[in-house]
């Protein structure tokens, strides 16, 4: 694999989390789509199931490969062609292949959270699912172009900026969506959006304000998925769940501030936050006063 460039972070249950990142096209932040440019063959490979949607692209010039697929206890042999998508390992599925020849190819890892974003704003919300189905070989010119046109502004042999490769993701995204997935509207049922449901998330979060409390556990009280259970919560609640539970802590940081003698690591501690210094630039930012002059200007 040639090393290109040290962009982002290690992602968390990435497939080539060994690897050296080539390129990181999209800084989502928690699942950065990546793309890696390596020399591979001849082996076989277990593909592990991930959160991960991996495209496996033959870039060489002139090298035809061969191999086989494993998959769902059947096996299938393959010719792949130079410029041609290989295969997509859908999420969560497993996989091994062998590949007989060596070649150059292109690995690109997009997380179905991406997908599933990505799948809303191009169908302005009408799909919000994206089901990627696990393919054979089959051409795609235009994402081969795209992907040689981005290993060469890494590499240096073309000059342009970020915003060029923003684009050039941004193409690459569309023929995807367009190509290679299956959109659907995954709709929450009415009955979990009842007053009785959205007591028991908002009894979780006052159990457990001293814990760091993620949307994900948030949504599964409720049986939906982040993105409609945000929707949801804001339909009742008029803010997102992250700036509720700030303003949660706010006002029971000054509750205990005034009808308390607790120290401000104490207070700090059964809120959640990490530090008191972290608590203190809180709330100064919330007020414009320490929580030391809260207090004392209130007493």
């Amino acid at each position: 694999m040639r090393h290109i460039d040290d962009v982002g972070r290690v992602l968390p249950n990435d497939p080539y989390a060994s690897y050296e990142s080539n390129c990181s096209l999209c800084r989502h932040s928690k699942y950065p789509t990546k793309l890696y440019f390596v020399e591979a063959g001849p082996y076989d490979k277990k593909v592990i199931p991930s959160g991960y949607n991996i495209f496996y692209v033959n870039i060489s010039e002139d090298q035809t490969i061969e191999g086989a697929f494993h998959s769902d206890g059947k096996q299938e042999a393959f010719v792949s062609y130079p410029g041609q998508l290989i295969t997509i390992v859908p999420a969560g599925k497993e996989i091994i292949y062998r590949i007989e020849t060596p070649y150059r190819q292109a690995i690109l890892c997009i997380h179905e959270t991406v997908l599933n974003d990505k799948v809303v704003e191009y169908t302005k919300g009408k799909f919000n699912k994206a089901e990627v189905k696990q393919s054979g070989p089959v051409d795609s010119p235009l994402i081969y172009s795209v992907l040689r046109e981005i290993e060469q502004v890494q590499l240096g042999e073309v000059e342009r900026g970020a915003l060029y490769l923003e684009s050039l993701y941004d193409v690459l995204m569309a023929k995807i969506l367009s190509h290679y997935l299956d959109m659907k509207k995954e709709l929450p049922s009415f009955r979990m959006h009842s007053p009785v449901h959205m007591k028991k998330v908002l009894d979780h979060i006052y159990q457990n304000l001293d814990q760091e409390i993620k949307v994900a556990e948030l949504a599964a009280i409720m049986g939906l998925s982040q993105y409609h259970f945000t929707r949801v919560f804001k339909e009742y609640l008029g803010q997102s769940p992250y700036q509720y539970i700030l303003n949660v802590r706010f006002e029971k940081s000054k509750e205990y501030l005034l009808k308390s003698d607790m120290s401000l690591v104490a207070i700090a501690n059964v809120l959640g936050f990490s530090s008191q210094s972290h608590f203190q630039s809180f709330f100064k930012k919330q007020t414009g006063q320490t929580p030391q002059e809260f207090r004392q200007k209130s007493s």
